[in-house]
């Protein structure tokens, strides 16, 4: 009975990733599609990203993401993102907004919003539960010590 129970709940787990990454999938394919229809298939191109590169607004937008939080590497940013701007043709604007970030994050606490402690990104993630689990080694070790002191 207990393994029916584990088939069904990765069969479960299985649909649920489906559902949550297929529509991603399809998204990534049709990006190279050559149709401007988002059902028709013409043919491969790059030709949607050219324009994305090209396109002043979102690679303002893009920079303005990346630079905002204090807890990047705005140097390798600031470097990447000039190489990448002459490559392409691109303005790369390297404003610092880290000075902001504090008042940024109080003021959205103000609002009511939800604050993440970290990305979401795989390597954050490690990093948050590994910080979670230093910190309940450090407990348990400072209680252990404490009980081996009676």
């Amino acid at each position: 009975m207990k393994r029916h129970g584990r088939t069904l709940n990765r069969l479960l787990m299985a649909l649920v990733f489906l559902f949550l990454y297929a529509p991603i999938f399809v998204l990534i394919v049709f990006s190279f599609n050559d149709s401007s229809s988002r059902t028709v298939w013409q043919g491969f191109t790059l030709r949607w990203y050219v324009e994305l590169v090209q396109d002043r607004q979102i690679m303002s937008a893009l920079s303005t993401t990346l630079l905002v939080s204090p807890y990047q590497n705005r140097e390798l940013i600031c470097a990447t993102g000039a190489r990448m701007g002459e490559k392409y043709g691109v303005e790369f604007v390297p404003y610092d907004f880290r000075p902001r970030f504090q008042e940024g994050q109080e003021e959205a606490r103000a609002a009511g919003l939800y604050l993440q402690k970290y990305c979401g990104c795989v390597y954050s993630e490690e990093e948050r539960f590994s910080n979670r689990r230093k910190k309940e080694l450090h407990k348990l070790h400072k209680a252990e010590g404490r009980a081996s002191q009676c």
